[in-house]
């Protein structure tokens, strides 16, 4: 008989995150919570995948003169990165906007 491997594996399978889920790959792409996201995605973003509260999500994208200001609900001690594309069709299609950008308790990343 096969093993099925686990869609991620890594360091940040379930890193600090304490669910009831298996950590064989056997939930990796099922949406527990129902907010869109699979446990494997969650696990990536160190979000809990057992809680529709937690989730990386965008919040809003506002015009602020020719800027954009961006804010999305973070996780404290994750750094994130935003890109942008003009051309979905083009190698590579996304362009790095802001990098090490630090996720905080209780409120919303941004990044002009």
């Amino acid at each position: 008989m096969k093993t099925r491997q686990p869609l991620f594996s890594g360091p940040a399978r379930g890193a600090g995150i304490v669910t009831s889920l298996p950590t064989d790959g056997s939930a990796d792409a099922i949406d527990s919570d129902a907010d869109g996201h699979t446990t494997c995605q969650e696990w990536r973003c160190l979000t809990n995948p057992t809680n529709a509260l937690s989730v990386l999500r965008l919040l809003s994208a506002s015009p602020v003169g020719t800027d954009v200001t961006v804010s999305w609900q973070s996780v404290p001690g994750v750094s994130y990165f935003l890109e942008c594309s003009t051309n979905l069709a083009a190698t590579p299609c996304f362009t790095p906007l802001a990098t090490n950008l630090p996720g905080v308790a209780a409120s919303s990343g941004k990044a002009p």
